[in-house]
């Protein structure tokens, strides 16, 4: 391992907590299910797999090649497309119960009702040892509230929920008061790329600023530090001088996004410099 990075625990006040051996981890929707790049990138570099973003019930979506270039970066139109909660557990669970690699599923919900029925079925899968909620950038605190009572009533799984970067301050205190076992930071910002008229969540190095101005907030109202929620960062991480600059800025643990997409033989070699050196030795 090049650095002093430890071992985080999540959720070791609940029941159910469990342990990040590295702490780089995919961002949802970067590496599918687990399978995504076979042969290149080994889910189990990471500590911890995050998936696709899944919704109780199937959903069409984008094209996999349909996405703009950008100077800085990339555009991902929305909505990615997933095949529900029950087929996705049914299809990849068997994989996961044979990795040893924490499963987090990552979870897309319009309201409370959809988030206790996705709860239930989570709280099932022996495989999944934690939940991440994705907060739409116009959500506020009570629907955050709301969703959350229904997550933590339904599982006893952990619930990392993940924030938008322009919201998050306003937003953790909703989310530490529901029961929060980690904070990730964030959701990107949105654009529309001028010349063709895509649209969605915009992605590339130049998000890096926003990601380490919204930690250092955090920090600075105590909004982690007094609770013991964990910090977790995300967007604009594409080097090992980037992942130190998140924990410089009070983050635990990061996630990998845009760089999966474009270079994931690159996302590959800084996995395996932040692994356990076991691990790094034999993917």
């Amino acid at each position: 391992m090049t650095t002093d990075w430890q071992p985080l625990e999540i959720g070791s006040e609940g029941k159910r907590g469990f342990v990040l051996s590295s702490p780089l981890m995919p961002a949802a929707g970067f590496f599918g299910y687990g399978r995504a790049y076979a042969g290149v990138l080994d889910a189990r570099l990471f500590g911890a797999l995050i998936t696709q973003p899944t919704a109780l019930h199937p959903r069409s979506g984008r094209e996999s090649s349909g996405f703009a270039r950008l100077r800085g970066g990339f555009i991902l139109p929305e909505p990615a497309p997933n095949p529900g909660i029950s087929a996705a557990l049914r299809e990849f669970a068997p994989s996961w119960r044979r990795w040893q690699v924490p499963v987090i599923v990552a979870v897309a919900v319009a309201d409370a009702g959809e988030a206790g029925a996705i709860a239930t079925h989570l709280e099932r899968e022996e495989s999944v040892s934690a939940i991440e909620l994705l907060v739409p950038p116009d959500a506020d605190g009570t629907w955050l509230a709301g969703v959350m009572a229904a997550l933590t009533a339904e599982c006893e799984l952990p619930v990392l929920v993940k924030l938008p970067l322009l919201r998050a301050t306003p937003l953790a205190g909703a989310a530490i008061a529901g029961g929060a076992a980690a904070l990730v930071l964030g959701t990107p910002h949105y654009g529309t790329e001028p010349l063709t008229g895509i649209s969605g969540p915009v992605y590339g190095p130049a998000t890096l600023p926003y990601t380490v101005l919204a930690l250092r907030r955090a920090l600075m109202l105590g909004l982690a530090g007094s609770v013991s929620v964990p910090l977790i960062a995300s967007g604009g991480i594409y080097t090992a001088a980037d992942v130190e600059a998140c924990r410089q800025s009070g983050a635990q643990a990061v996630q990998l996004d845009g760089l999966i997409f474009l270079d994931p033989a690159a996302a590959a070699e800084l996995a395996r410099a932040y692994a356990p050196a076991a691990d790094a030795d034999h993917f």
